[in-house]
């Protein structure tokens, strides 16, 4: 089963700290008409932040190239210093990553359905499913959006290596050139 993902947003502001200890912290409710998330919870330092359901395969997207597997779910909150932060979701979350990987987040599984997050700071990241779980799309890059070359290396899916016939890899037409190699 495909996790939905979750996009956490965390926006600095000028602040004070309250306490050496705690860091100062905005919640905001979900904006009006917005469905509230039915795949995830979320506390930060033990207050509720709103997560919402965005709408992203709507009219004049739906059943459009653009559908990444959603639905997705966002949640806002602004934040001077680190925090920490509970992700709870009814389906399991043993396989969900943090992503870009840089991101100032340190996670802790509580359970297979509750991430404790240690948010260092200000930044933007996602939660989302267990690598392979998405396909793997090329379309095109440049100006003409073609996709001159592409170099997969050392990728996996599920464990396998990403082959060119792999069932979960969809090439575009105007790609031109696609390569597979894995080095250790």
């Amino acid at each position: 089963m495909k996790l939905p993902a979750i996009v956490l947003i965390a926006v600095s502001f000028g602040g004070v700290l309250i306490s050496a200890s705690a860091a100062r912290l905005i919640t905001y409710p979900a904006p009006a008409g917005e469905a509230p998330s039915v795949d995830y919870e979320l506390e930060v330092e033990g207050r509720a932040v709103a997560v919402y359901t965005a709408r992203t395969l709507d009219p004049p997207f739906a059943g459009k190239q653009w559908d990444y597997g959603g639905p997705y779910s966002f949640a806002n909150f602004d934040l001077d210093g680190r925090v920490v932060a509970r992700v709870k979701s009814k389906r399991t979350l043993d396989k969900a990553v943090i992503r870009p990987a840089q991101a100032r987040v340190q996670v802790t599984r509580e359970n297979e359905h509750t991430l404790r997050l240690v948010i260092d700071g200000p930044c933007k990241f996602s939660l989302e499913g267990a690598p392979g779980e998405y396909f793997v799309q090329l379309e095109g890059a440049d100006a003409e959006h073609n996709v001159q070359q592409v170099l997969f290396q050392n990728v996996t899916v599920n464990g396998q290596p990403l082959r060119e016939n792999s069932p979960r890899l969809r090439i575009g037409q105007n790609v031109q050139q696609v390569r597979f190699s894995t080095s250790r």
